[in-house]
């Protein structure tokens, strides 16, 4: 996966640090796809590869304050300025809202419900707020 994405990188004549890129596809583990993509949307915001991707890549907690606070719009600006990927977004979700939530259960069925339907759906980010929207009224 190294190599393949070095290899991208030189010939779309990305400016990067070799040691934050290897720390990325650490963090993402073998989806070249998730890797990639994360690369783009830095490289858009920054314009190179640097040490701060890997910060990048993680998913802020304040989203969880946000969803306390019913502040639907403010948790999808978020997402889009950190160029989260879906993907991580529902782990975190799973991992740090359901298990705070009041209505756990709910919660994680939720997750579950707009993980998949992401995963398939020509509008991905359609289902991510979705999912927003319903997690917020479970706080």
């Amino acid at each position: 996966i190294a190599k393949r994405i070095f290899g991208i990188l030189n010939y779309e004549k990305v400016d990067y640090d070799q040691e934050a890129v290897k720390r990325l596809i650490e963090l993402k583990g073998n989806s070249i796809r998730t890797t990639l993509s994360m690369l783009q949307k830095y490289v858009r915001i920054h314009g190179k590869i640097d040490s701060k991707i890997a910060a990048f890549a993680d998913v802020d907690d304040k989203i969880i304050d946000l969803i306390k606070e019913h502040n639907y719009s403010a948790v999808m600006d978020l997402i889009d300025e950190k160029g989260y990927q879906d993907v991580d977004v529902y782990e975190f979700l799973f991992e740090r809202l359901a298990p705070i939530c009041p209505k756990k259960g709910s919660a994680i069925l939720t997750i579950g419900q707009y993980e998949s339907a992401g995963a398939t759906s020509r509008l991905p980010r359609v289902q991510m707020a979705c999912c927003i929207v319903s997690l917020c009224a479970l706080f």
